[in-house]
């Protein structure tokens, strides 16, 4: 939005100099890009999901169009604009798109700049053109990498590669919105490890890590693809059952429960966990419904530990 604003306020001053100045042909160009980045921070401001489109199918056919007055009214002077131009748009456009508004800038202003200028410096032009081409895209990607890794590792625990408590809320609400409006059933179990502080104690916090480690990675596997596995504490978990009525879950709640204890990564000790599941009920907050899944765990614990509590 800033970039766009700024970019807007800068070509509306440029297109009055031209104006002013009896350039019409170049302010005409640079009012088609004005007209772009308005409608961008329109959008940017009131649907910034259209935003991609409009900068795809709107901004970018006007700026190479724009371009191309410019070329054919200053020569090299005008082709200077394509290099800022190319960076622009890998970084308001996703990759192919960016790709493609760059292919697209070539090809048009191709013979323009053709018949404006000597061969020779066309050839150096578009050979520059395709290596700036490459160096953004390449670090265009490298930062979205960065920038990919960067949310990952914000939201994702990096022992067991549950989801951290950064994202519950904004799911948990998400899940209770759709069962609202669909009335599809939504199941949460929250898991705690049975006397983890004697295991750190007696095995230390080392084996105590594998423990956590062993014990997400059964969750991972025994859980589909559309459940959410959270890692809520220290050794508590919460896993959100997508589609999920009480009953069907408290069968995945007892098979991951008896998978557990199957674990031997503790050889002296047996591994056990006690859950809680709790069906999310009509008009209920996300909070509620964490206190009613705790709740059970609670119970479960209460009643002996190594159990599921429904």
């Amino acid at each position: 939005m800033k970039i766009s604003v700024l970019a807007l306020f800068l070509f509306i001053i440029l297109a009055c100099n031209h104006f002013l100045n009896g350039r019409h042909g170049l302010g005409i160009g640079i009012s088609l890009i004005v007209f772009g980045f308005a409608a961008n921070v329109w959008s940017l401001k009131y649907s910034p999901k259209l935003s991609p489109y409009i900068i795809f199918f709107g901004l970018t056919p006007m700026f190479v169009i724009a371009l191309g007055f410019i070329i054919h009214i200053q020569k090299i002077i005008g082709v200077l604009w394509s290099f800022p131009a190319i960076v622009a748009f890998y970084h308001f456009l996703p990759e192919i798109k960016a790709r493609i508004a760059n292919l697209s800038l070539i090809i048009f202003t191709f013979p323009i700049i053709w018949n404006a200028l000597e061969i020779e410096l066309v050839i150096r032009i578009y050979l520059t053109m395709i290596l700036v081409s490459l160096l953004a895209a390449v670090s265009i990607k490298f930062i979205n990498e960065q920038e990919l890794e960067l949310k990952k590792s914000a939201t994702t625990d990096f022992l067991t590669g549950a989801l951290n408590r950064t994202r519950l809320q904004d799911i948990l609400e998400e899940v209770i919105s759709q069962n609202h409006r669909t009335n599809i059933p939504m199941t949460l179990l929250a898991l705690d490890l049975d006397y983890f502080k004697k295991i750190n104690d007696e095995f230390g916090h080392v084996k105590g890590d594998e423990v956590l480690k062993d014990v997400g990675a059964i969750f991972k596997q025994r859980c589909r693809k559309v459940d959410k596995i959270f890692r809520s504490g220290g050794e508590e978990f919460l896993i959100l059952l997508y589609n999920t009525k009480l009953d069907s879950a408290f069968n995945v709640a007892e098979d991951l429960r008896k998978a557990v204890s199957k674990l031997d990564t503790l050889l002296r000790r047996k591994i056990t966990i006690s859950i809680g599941v709790a069906e999310l009920e009509k008009q209920e907050s996300y909070t509620n419904w964490i206190k009613r899944a705790d709740d059970k765990l609670y119970l479960a614990k209460e009643n002996g530990r190594n159990r599921t509590e429904r």
